[in-house]
């Protein structure tokens, strides 16, 4: 006798517990927190702009304008936001590894220096050799560490170690 099948809102939130949508909802969380840190320190008067509603786009908009991030971080930074959105209201979406080799191609062109670089220049021993998720763990974890050095003059080097010890 076979098994009953789940209903499809029961294999749907099996499928979306993905350790891609993990990585990617648990990131963007640290990177938030790390622009909200950025845009606290780099302000005369913080509690002037507290109450204000400021969504990913507009932290990252504002950290641009100040000239606390270029272009290239700027870039990163909103595809992980529109990457991050994706997966938090399309229920059946998920991250494709080529998805995950451009967000890795992209952060090396910002600057972040990667463990391993295959991982942004070879599409296919990238695939090989690591995970989709591997890959979205690498970008997001190289892109705090570039913006936490960028802004480095904002950090004492015990916060750096806190941050990134």
């Amino acid at each position: 006798m076979s098994q009953p099948r789940k209903p499809r809102i029961f294999r749907l939130f099996d499928e979306s517990a993905s350790e891609e949508l993990h990585v990617v909802l648990r990131g963007h969380l640290l990177l938030e927190g790390l622009l909200n840190e950025i845009i606290r320190r780099s302000v005369i008067c913080p509690d002037a702009i507290a109450d204000l509603r400021q969504t990913f786009f507009t932290r990252v908009k504002l950290l641009r304008a100040t000239g606390r991030i270029g272009d290239g971080e700027q870039e990163i930074l909103l595809a992980m936001n529109s990457l991050r959105n994706r997966l938090a209201h399309q229920l059946e979406f998920s991250v494709t590894f080529d998805e995950a080799f451009v967000l890795a191609q992209t952060a090396a062109k910002a600057g972040a220096d990667f463990s391993d670089d295959t991982i942004h220049e070879d599409r296919k021993l990238s695939e090989e050799w690591y995970s989709t998720a591997a890959v979205l763990t690498e970008v997001i974890s190289n892109t705090f560490q570039h913006l936490m050095w960028m802004n480095e003059d904002l950090f004492s080097k015990e916060d750096i170690s806190e941050f990134l010890g």
